[in-house]
């Protein structure tokens, strides 16, 4: 935020909650601590003096994709709420905001990313498994559609990757 006093204020609530907390007051010491660190989570103003908060989330975007991010603003418009879901913002706040709001927020913000990165975790286990089994694996969907093919089932049963997308049934017939 570019008001010092939001700004303060932000990171006593969030620090006493037990969050580690940075602080920026433009988009030039913004862009210095997204290049040094990397951040579960940012919260910041739409409007930053030098720029904006959209601008900000863009320059996040380029650098750290797992960030989530809250926006907050004095003035709260269709278009700048439109523009920030587009860009992937978590949650847009109109101020004032109370600490309890703040607190809660951010509490959801940071308990969905740590549940998506759970996801993407366990997703990339089971791709490793998936790859890795010496057994044959043809995963089908709700209508016998080939989704994956690993492999094992390649070599074994003669199958190749460009039947994904193809019906189980038309290749394999029961």
């Amino acid at each position: 935020d570019d008001d010092p006093g939001i700004l303060h204020l932000f990171s006593v609530i969030l620090g006493e909650a037990g969050h580690e907390v940075e602080k920026a007051e433009s988009m030039a010491s913004a862009s210095e601590l997204l290049a040094k660190h990397s951040f579960d989570l940012v919260v910041s103003d739409i409007m930053l003096g030098d720029a904006t908060g959209l601008d900000l989330v863009r320059r996040l975007r380029q650098t750290d994709g797992t960030a989530y991010v809250i926006l907050v603003t004095g003035n709260p418009t269709l278009e700048t709420a439109q523009e920030a879901l587009h860009q992937g913002v978590f949650d847009y706040i109109p101020k004032p905001v109370a600490p309890n709001t703040l607190r809660e927020r951010v509490r959801r913000a940071l308990e969905h990313k740590a549940l998506r990165d759970e996801r993407n975790a366990i997703q990339q286990n089971l791709q490793a498994i998936f790859r890795s089994v010496q057994e044959a694996i043809i995963s089908v969907d709700a209508q016998y559609t080939i989704r994956e093919i690993n492999d094992a089932a390649q070599r074994i049963c003669g199958l190749s990757s460009i039947m994904i997308g193809q019906s189980f049934l038309q290749i394999i017939p029961c």
